[in-house]
């Protein structure tokens, strides 16, 4: 899931964190000290205050949010696994350097990008965006390029597939490869599967009939 640190807050003696929900928009979760979810609410991107509470503990107060929002507002984000419950939190969750950091200015703009393959049902199109970026895949002349390159792997094709198709469907530039990583992350869990399973699939025939050649 895409989501900052887990932070605690102190004056409530609650944890909480933002996330990009899958289904759209930025939220803020709220846990007990012992892990479990007290609460959720949206972030209003334009007041930045929580709306639309949900309350696991109806003693839990409307304040708790406000602190929550504040206290995460100008922490990265990361993907990063959801939290469970351990017994208890640790006050200070510590993020590996080697997982990348993301703005949410450019995180809660995935919406922009999945609203294109999006039915009038609200159903994202899987299928859709498959042969959409599949047609991209092999009429591109750098994706050729790619492929008939020794060392050439999925990841890197993907990567350039998605940041073209990112900024060419809904001008989402995606400035380095954890956004990408984020946005597969976020697509995979809207599907409930591998979003791009089929696209995927197709990067790996050609990577293996190019290596082919070049052993004949």
């Amino acid at each position: 899931m895409i989501r900052t640190k887990l932070t605690y807050i102190e004056e409530h003696d609650v944890f909480a964190y933002r996330l990009k929900f899958s289904n759209g928009g930025i939220g803020v979760i709220v846990f007990n000290k012992n892990g479990y979810p007290s609460g959720t609410a949206d972030i209003n991107r334009k007041t930045g205050k929580a709306i639309n509470h949900k309350k696991n503990d109806e003693l839990l107060s409307d304040e708790v949010f406000t602190k929550a929002c504040t206290a995460t507002r100008f922490l990265p984000y990361h993907v990063l696994p959801p939290v469970t419950p351990t017994g208890s939190f640790i006050k200070n969750e510590n993020i590996p350097d080697t997982v990348p950091c993301l703005k949410e200015s450019i995180i809660a703009r995935f919406d922009e990008f999945v609203s294109k393959f999006t039915g009038s049902g609200g159903e994202f199109d899987r299928q859709q965006i498959n042969k959409n970026f599949i047609q991209f895949a092999l009429r591109s002349k750098v994706v050729s390029n790619m492929v008939n390159t020794e060392g050439c792997t999925v990841e890197a094709v993907m990567d350039f597939i998605l940041k073209t198709k990112a900024a060419e469907t809904a001008r989402l530039i995606l400035p380095f490869n954890g956004y990408t990583d984020a946005l597969i992350d976020m697509l995979n869990d809207v599907c409930g599967c591998t979003a791009f399973q089929e696209l995927e699939d197709v990067i790996k025939r050609k990577i293996n009939k190019s290596q082919k050649k070049e052993t004949n």
